[in-house]
């Protein structure tokens, strides 16, 4: 989780940041929100085709479906989410971890809930 130091009324800490994109995207409303819900249907795709790879014990693919969302969750400094995909990535590198490979996945829909909830905090606070 990024720390901040602000006298704004804004909240000091959170799982991840819309306040440092670039003016002109952060001015519109209508662009963060798409970016919200590309950011949904990214990480829905995502534990959709993980659970289908998880069956078919598919750790290359496992890895390769959280490769895919990486920039994304780079761009809304979502530090939390990268750090599970770090985790999967090295814990699918073992053969005998799925069921751990499983929990990190329920893990990290847990997390990105509280993502995407911070995500449209900040939006409304914004944008009121």
């Amino acid at each position: 989780m990024k720390e901040f130091f602000s006298l704004s009324t804004k909240p000091t800490s959170y799982r991840a940041s819309i306040y440092n994109l670039s003016g002109e995207f952060l001015n519109s409303r209508n662009q963060l929100e798409e970016l919200i819900r590309m950011l949904h249907t990214n990480i829905e795709d995502f534990l959709t085709s993980t659970k289908m790879y998880l069956k078919a014990n598919d750790r290359f693919s496992i890895v390769r479906a959280g490769n895919k969302l990486k920039n994304l969750l780079s761009m809304i400094e979502a530090y939390g989410l990268l750090d599970y995909l770090d985790v999967i990535e090295r814990e699918c590198q073992h053969l005998d971890t799925l069921n751990y490979v499983e929990k990190l996945l329920e893990d990290f829909k847990n997390e990105y809930l509280l993502v995407h909830s911070d995500l449209n905090r900040q939006i409304n606070k914004i944008h009121g």
